[in-house]
């Protein structure tokens, strides 16, 4: 009879499962160090980076906090140790940042790591040496008040890790990243990240969260923000919002935090969202740098190894709650019924002919120089484009009959009108009605032109356009610089954290808003960084987006028949490049079914 098959698993092997559950790459490391330091009540916190050869090789964390005794740096360096928790009604009322009693352990098993600490009223500090798991020294040493952790060789015993770690930009950015969120959800405790003895990220300690908005995002934004703070039902609300006029594709730039937590949740998002209303495009998110107070019990913190994903008891009530109080901050603000001012930018006006004219077969050089337009005052008169305006150059390589292998190619069809400026009604041979999103269609066209044809024509700008960005956002744009090169931007930095952008794709008409340009750098933040392919596809999709006939342009039905004979020609002509569907068909037994002839 052989032997047993279930083991149970030596001690080294569980501190690595746990390591690999909370500290996926250098970023976990600064986020656990920085939490402990919080709940150890630091207000100033640094973050010393260093990097050799193209790799983060020491994070090191210097706080003022409370320290530890000599007894206690030991053992808190064993795994599930924790000041935290007592018994296990304790994790109902967490209100610390870690608790877990992994942070430490985690992260000494998977490097060489050195803690130094000392509490108020000793003389002397505790100098703790680890190395893959394994304590090898515990000594009096010199120290000032606070704990100072430095770790080194991360991952060194844990090649398969350590091998799927990102560029040096991509962890840099990662690693920005956890500093600025945890930054926004504690005004009161100063931060400053130093990258190889440079400063990076500095906040002031401060009473008032708009002073660390100034300091990570510059006076520009947060001189428009909305203050909220309000109460409503189990939630407490405190933080700034944008209006209506300063918006994203992306919601990257929702920071929230519950109860001084950094933390995502779809739903939460999507009640700040229904704030606004119809003040922003259902494909639009506002800047909101927000804290919510909510009773501990209603909040679950324990579903995630990185904290940073909570469950909400009573979500339903929580999100109309914060929904209610977004809408009343925009009211006292008097922007919920202040009509949004449209600004057509030059591409709108101009037309797409002329920017698309580059792709067509046997084009000359692009259109370059000129003087810029102005910008174009709100009309209550609908933008009418031309036919040639809205006339696509390259030509369809099959027939809408033949389709594209492995789709459903789109039937013919017969444009009828134009409802709202923004959808085409159609008919096709078998009497299916159609409705077709204009934007999205020719968004579905031009993303599939740009993919196609490799030979990207850009054209240089009259004033190059200054972005100052975040540190965060400054590693993405470096990581991904050959990227928007090969889709026709030149960007080359210009000081820190400040990028010029030299030249655009010609498709991307003229700039004249640094914002045109973020929108871009968004998408690139959105995907996954050191994903080349994501990015490429973030680019040309908003490239595509930017570029397309905008909801509200009027067009002719022979327009309509011209767009839909393009869209035919696409690889995937029911869906526009984020997803969203761009023909919806009622077939005569559904009209019927409607008007209940059935």
């Amino acid at each position: 009879m052989s032997g047993p098959v279930i083991r149970q698993l030596d001690q080294a092997t569980i501190n690595q499962i746990a390591a690999g559950e909370v500290i996926e790459r250098p970023a976990s490391v600064a986020k656990e160090l920085i939490e402990n330091a919080i709940d150890a009540g630091a207000d100033l916190i640094r973050c010393e980076v260093t990097t050799e050869n193209g790799a983060i090789t020491r994070i090191r964390i210097v706080d003022n906090g409370c320290g530890m005794s000599s007894e206690d740096a030991a053992i808190a360096c064993l795994p599930h140790t924790t000041s935290k928790l007592r018994t296990l009604d304790d994790l109902s009322t967490i209100r610390t940042m870690g608790f877990r009693g992994e942070a430490l352990a985690s992260i000494g098993a998977v490097s060489t790591m050195m803690l130094v600490t000392r509490q108020k009223g000793s003389a002397t500090g505790t100098r703790v040496a680890i190395r893959g798991g394994v304590i090898s020294e515990v000594a009096e040493a010199g120290s000032a008040l606070g704990t100072t952790v430095t770790v080194d060789d991360l991952f060194f015993n844990t090649p398969a890790r350590k091998k799927f770690q990102k560029s040096q930009k991509t962890e840099l950015g990662h690693l920005y990243g956890v500093v600025e969120r945890i930054a926004l959800a504690n005004p009161g405790v100063g931060f400053r990240l130093v990258l190889n003895r440079r400063g990076r990220i500095t906040t002031q300690r401060s009473s008032d969260k708009r002073d660390t908005i100034v300091g990570l995002f510059g006076p520009e934004l947060a001189r428009g923000l909305i203050p909220v703070s309000a109460t409503e039902g189990p939630v407490r609300i405190e933080g700034f919002i944008s209006p209506p006029a300063i918006s994203r594709l992306e919601p990257y730039q929702v920071h929230l935090s519950i109860n001084r937590r950094d933390i995502y949740n779809r739903a939460l998002l999507n009640a700040i969202r229904e704030g606004y209303g119809t003040l922003l495009p259902r494909d639009r998110y506002p800047v909101a740098f927000l804290d919510l107070t909510i009773d501990t019990a209603l909040v679950d913190v324990n579903v995630h190894p990185a904290k940073r994903q909570v469950r909400l008891d009573q979500e339903q009530t929580v999100t109309a709650a914060v929904t209610a109080m977004i809408r009343a901050a925009l009211e006292h603000a008097d922007l919920l019924y202040r009509p949004v001012t449209y600004h057509p930018t030059a591409l709108e006006t101009e037309g797409v002919e002329e920017t698309n004219a580059p792709y067509a077969r046997g084009t000359g050089a692009p259109r370059t120089g000129g003087t810029p337009s102005p910008r174009l005052q709100q009309t209550t008169a609908p933008r009418r484009l031309t036919t040639q305006q809205i006339r696509l150059t390259s030509r369809p390589t099959f027939s809408r009959e033949e389709g594209v292998p492995g789709r459903t190619p789109l039937p013919a069809m017969r444009v009828l009108g134009q409802v709202a400026n923004t959808y085409l009604i159609a008919e096709t041979p078998d009497q299916t009605l159609c409705l077709i999103d204009q934007h999205a269609a020719h968004e579905r066209i031009l993303y599939d032109q740009l993919r196609r044809d490799r030979t990207i024509q850009t054209q240089e700008l009259i004033t190059p356009v200054l972005l100052t960005v975040t540190p965060q956002e400054a590693e993405a744009v470096r990581e991904a610089t050959p990227i928007f090169e090969r889709e026709g931007f030149r960007i080359e930095e210009f000081g820190k954290e400040t990028f010029a952008v030299y030249a655009v794709p010609v498709i991307f008409g003229r700039i004249e808003d640094p914002e045109q340009v973020r929108e871009i750098i968004a998408g690139v933040i959105s995907e996954e960084p050191g994903d080349h392919t994501a990015t490429r596809d973030a680019i040309t999709s908003r490239v595509a987006c930017r570029g397309a006939v905008k909801a509200g342009a009027v067009l002719t039905n022979e327009q309509g028949g011209q767009l839909l004979a393009q869209l035919a020609a696409t690889e995937d002509p029911y869906t526009c490049p984020h997803g969203r569907p761009t023909v919806i068909r009622f077939t005569p037994e559904q009209l019927a079914a409607l008007f209940l002839r059935t």
